[in-house]
């Protein structure tokens, strides 16, 4: 079996430290993380190492229907990249990397 690789790209006009935090930190990452107004993220957790997960709780806001997403790290480099698989996966692949580019 194959595996697609996905990439995502955002340009974000903020500062490198502020966006890393919002992107890696529990507190911030309940206040974005879901697709749409009647959806919450109301649990978030984050071991931000090599081997360590990533978890978060997705659910309707009526308690209709919910899902919980975990991924396991193989990198993490500091403000740079993150590279994670899910726990079924057999590679890894990268999800994020950053650039500042407040600094040019």
């Amino acid at each position: 079996m194959s595996h697609s690789q996905i990439r995502i790209q955002a340009m974000i006009s903020a500062p490198l430290s502020k966006v890393w935090s919002y992107w890696t930190q529990p507190e911030h990452i309940t206040q974005w993380n879901f697709a749409a107004p009647e959806w919450h993220c109301p649990e978030a957790s984050n071991d931000l190492r090599a081997g360590g997960k990533y978890f978060a709780r997705m659910e309707a806001k009526d308690r209709s229907f919910g899902f919980d997403f975990e991924a396991i790290y193989d990198e993490v480099v500091e403000q740079k990249n993150l590279c994670t698989r899910l726990p079924t996966a057999a590679k890894s692949r990268r999800l994020s990397k950053a650039k500042d580019i407040t600094r040019r």
